[in-house]
């Protein structure tokens, strides 16, 4: 580059990926991902990342089924030459889901950022918690997304709020408009329930093969006729939404 007749040469530095993780991290992110307390998966990934945003993603998604009423999973984590492979039995019926999780990727620290499942990475499925969407007496807020590798689907769980009783029932009354502006009908993960005035609840919704980036346009109605009141709720990529908060986190 020429600035005023002198040669200026830049120089960027790139970091260098850290050392592959232990056994001991990789067994200790795995085995919590999908518990109530997710703690020893943050102690060993970097905060804010895909791993970290992983992680944390699972154990709102297993608090928020807890929460409903749902049968808790278990997974059995093996380790292999170059990863390790989870399966998990969710209990209900439905087949055991088995997956690989390799190619991880650390920072110079040596924590873990992200890793592929079943041969695709994680990078770019991941999103950040939302600011809170409010209409009327309804506040909502995504706590995390993850666009899903193994269903294909983009996985959403909101925590909404209500200062009056109020029907959940995503699965006719949510819409997701993706970051290229196509309209995608979403379904909830658990049944359809009255949330009363004064509390809280985390819902699952699921939209079929959509990225992270868009919103929901989600019309919540008033247990008691007529009312309704419409959400427009943001699904941030990572990088571009909120700081996670106690608060938020389900």
């Amino acid at each position: 580059m020429l600035i005023g007749g002198f040669a200026l040469v830049l120089t960027l530095a790139v970091s260098a990926p850290g050392p592959p993780p232990p056994d001991e991290a990789v067994m200790a992110y795995l085995t919590s991902i999908g518990t109530v307390d997710a703690s020893p998966a943050f102690a060993v990934s970097a905060p804010g990342s895909a791993a970290w945003r992983y992680a944390d993603h699972f154990s709102i998604t297993y608090r928020a089924r807890i929460e409903s009423g749902g049968v808790p999973w278990v997974d059995e984590i093996r380790l292999m030459r170059d990863g390790a492979e989870a399966c998990r039995d969710f209990r209900d019926g439905t087949p055991l889901s088995c997956a690989v999780f390799d190619d991880f990727v650390t920072t110079p620290e040596g924590l873990i950022s992200s890793f592929s499942i079943n041969g695709d990475t994680i990078e770019g499925r991941l999103g950040d918690p939302s600011d809170v969407a409010i209409a009327g007496p309804v506040s909502a807020a995504t706590v995390s997304s993850y666009y899903s590798i193994g269903s294909g689907g983009l996985v959403v769980n909101v925590r909404v709020s209500t200062k009056r009783d109020v029907a959940l029932d995503a699965g006719t009354a949510a819409m997701y408009i993706t970051p290229d502006g196509d309209e995608i009908g979403g379904t909830d993960a658990m049944d359809a329930t009255t949330l009363r005035a004064g509390s809280s609840a985390t819902r699952v919704l699921f939209f079929p093969d959509a990225p992270v980036g868009g919103h929901i346009v989600w019309s919540i109605a008033a247990s008691e006729c007529c009312d309704e009141f419409q959400l427009d709720v943001a699904v941030p990529a990572l990088g571009d939404g909120v700081a996670t908060t106690d608060k938020q986190r389900g």
